[in-house]
């Protein structure tokens, strides 16, 4: 066998099951009215809205509440288009794993808008 079919064949075995979890579970959902987050973890996260995609302060945080075992959801009222986010669950910051966009580095997750 080829070397490079067999390193396709892996990355696409590989990636198939991550691109097929990320349309299933919406981990940040925009609205213009409202934004809401969801994320399974293990501890009570917190959610974090910043102004930029890198540096400042949060401009808004917010503890996620239970819904479900290790399941968490968040809602945040207003217009958050642009804006960026982190979960936090007391390891330190990080955007989820299946943020549709990120900011500066990978660092933030970024709110946008999603187009079908």
């Amino acid at each position: 066998m080829n070397g490079k079919y067999i390193l396709s064949a892996l990355m696409v075995t590989l990636i198939t099951p991550v691109v097929h979890a990320q349309g299933r579970f919406n981990e940040m959902v925009y609205d213009k009215t409202q934004t809401v987050f969801h994320l399974n973890a293990p501890a009570m996260p917190k959610v974090r809205i910043y102004q930029n995609g890198q540096g400042g302060k949060p401009i808004k945080t917010v503890t996620m509440r239970a819904v479900g075992t290790d399941r968490w959801e968040a809602t945040v009222k207003g217009d958050l288009n642009g804006k960026f986010y982190t979960f936090d669950i007391g390891r330190g910051e990080c955007p989820g794993t299946f943020a549709k966009a990120v900011g500066v580095n990978g660092q933030r997750g970024a709110i946008v808008r999603q187009h079908h």
